[in-house]
């Protein structure tokens, strides 16, 4: 993380109150938040985990310096350094506690346990703390100036900047929408508490990594002349003990008692791994679980063990059983119709499951319909077309399951067919005072399956017939109107035109003007053309009502 290479769980973090802002649009229930909530606790617990064993490695070094001449010989600096990293990192994780505190307090503080904050949703008084007084680019001058220092007392190990803008990060820059954006906009405006305490979390997660790393690095080199310690224990770190079904497990295996003139061999449920120049392997493996509880969580181990020669002598290191905690991805659908889906139609659906972040590679497999994938990740076309009246959609990413989401299937509704003269719609029962010389004859959608699916409420009104009735009797020829090929492709819902011609000086008060209605098509979302079946095909206009 030095290098300033992002992990999936920190990308994840970086993009969560993006996800939160999403949900939140669509109401999501608190249950939704509180996961969120248990993952930034989740990420505080590993921060006191690393804090915990660099406070134990600071340590370490003190004790090989004691056996090498004490704080007064030649390593003494390297333990002075050590001491004064520890200090400077717990200063800078406090400062952005402090931030997190202010936060929380700003929002309504916590409720009566104590334990979580008041305002899980509360943008506004994110944003004015963190936007409108700045203190946004407080945090982020801490965050940075903690790392130029750590990288003035650690000159040999190269530390990414942290607590970037949108234009100087490589993954925004070409973001339109983001990359003019700065620092404190990108993480803090519109953003609710939960996401904005998540993000100041993962923040202190890779300060402290980096603290880790620049303490490795001294601690190396007071064990580098003298290969000498009493216990050999095996300690795995892992990126997240709280991983989602489908991400990367990843974690760091090392020797607490490590030596540059030894090479220890690791295994991972008695599988050899890469062992790299600094005796550290990295375990990863896609995470996977069949039973959860309540909370979509479910608990998982693996055996890590070593052999190490040179330690005088050689044999195999205690094996440790290191426990992850597997949470259940949630499906996010987005849709104009999310709660059932038009039969033979193009429902588009924007489905995303936020805990795998960039990891989120989907493929769609559909049960009573057919399925598009569109060219934005995660977007896909639903089309009904089987018998079912149901249709399951099962989300898959980079070839794991992660689960299936069930659809009711509605039936399209049928339009009105009416006529209209000068664009004003033929009242059937009082008609017009006299025969026009002409008028047209419209499909009406239903408006509420207009409003949700435009591209599949196109309507032509494709064939009819006129006639002239007196005295329940057909007066002269019939009026046909037929439309074909590109007729029908354009105009939609749009009126078709009927010329009435002599019909129209035929006719005298009393008469009516009666229209069949023999072809109605709908062309959807392809451009196919389907035939509608109506409810009535017969328009009635008297005439000298």
């Amino acid at each position: 993380m030095a290098g300033g290479k992002e992990t999936p769980r920190q990308k994840l973090i970086n993009l969560m109150y993006l996800v939160l802002l999403a949900m939140l649009a669509l109401n999501v229930s608190s249950g939704v938040l509180d996961k969120f909530w248990t993952i930034n606790k989740s990420l505080e617990k590993s921060v006191e985990d690393t804090n915990d064993k660099n406070t134990s490695t600071v340590k370490g070094i003190q004790a090989s310096v004691d056996e090498m001449g004490g704080s007064d010989g030649k390593y003494g600096p390297i333990l002075t350094k050590a001491q004064n990293i520890r200090k400077i990192t717990e200063k800078a994780l406090g400062d952005i506690e402090a931030f997190k505190k202010k936060l929380t307090v700003e929002s309504g503080g916590n409720d009566e346990g104590g334990e979580k904050p008041k305002g899980l949703k509360d943008e506004n008084s994110v944003a004015n703390l963190m936007v409108k007084k700045k203190e946004g680019l407080k945090v982020q001058q801490t965050i940075n100036d903690y790392t130029a220092t750590l990288q003035k007392h650690v000159p040999k190990v190269k530390f990414a900047k942290l607590a970037l803008d949108p234009n100087e990060d490589a993954a925004l820059q070409n973001d339109k929408e983001q990359r003019n954006k700065s620092f404190s906009i990108y993480h803090f405006s519109q953003t609710p508490l939960v996401a904005a305490l998540a993000t100041l979390s993962d923040f202190q997660s890779k300060m402290i990594a980096q603290e880790a790393q620049a303490l490795e690095h001294l601690a190396k080199q007071v064990g580098a002349k003298d290969y000498k310690f009493e216990t050999i224990v095996l300690k795995a770190i892992p990126e997240s003990k709280v991983v989602a079904a489908g991400t990367k497990y990843t974690a760091k295996l090392f020797l607490a008692a490590q030596s540059s003139n030894v090479t220890p061999q690791m295994f991972h449920n008695g599988k050899a791994l890469p062992v790299d120049a600094n005796g550290v392997a990295t375990v990863e493996f896609t995470a996977s679980a069949k039973n959860y509880d309540k909370e979509g969580r479910s608990k998982q181990t693996y055996t890590a063990s070593a052999k190490m020669e040179g330690a005088g002598g050689s044999g195999d290191i205690q094996p440790i059983v290191e426990e992850f905690i597997v949470a259940k991805p949630v499906i996010q659908i987005q849709s104009a119709a999310v709660q059932a889906l038009y039969f033979n139609c193009g429902n588009e659906m924007n489905i995303q499951v936020p805990a795998l972040g960039t990891n989120y590679n989907p493929s769609f497999r559909t049960s009573g319909a057919s399925n598009y994938p569109m060219a934005k990740k995660g977007f896909v076309t639903i089309v009904p077309n089987g018998s079912s009246k149901k249709v399951g959609v099962t989300v898959s990413s980079n070839g794991y399951t992660i689960g299936t989401e069930t659809f009711g299937v509605r039936k399209i509704p049928t339009p009105d067919v009416t006529a209209y003269y000068r664009n004003k719609p033929i009242d059937g029962k009082k008609g017009l005072s006299k025969a026009p010389r002409s008028f047209e004859v419209r499909p009406i959608p239903d408006q509420s399956f207009l409003e949700f699916l435009p591209k599949d409420a196109r309507y032509r009104i494709a064939e009819c017939e006129v006639v002239l009735v007196r005295n329940n009797k057909a007066k002269g020829r019939a009026i046909r109107v037929k439309l074909s090929g590109s007729d029908i492709q354009k105009d939609f819902n749009k009126g078709t035109k009927i010329n009435l011609g002599n019909m129209a000086r035929e006719a005298r008060a009393g008469d009516r003007i009666l229209v069949d209605v023999k072809r109605v098509v709908r062309v959807n979302f392809k451009g196919n053309v389907e035939d509608v079946k109506l409810t009535s095909t017969y328009i009635n206009i008297p005439i000298g009502g």
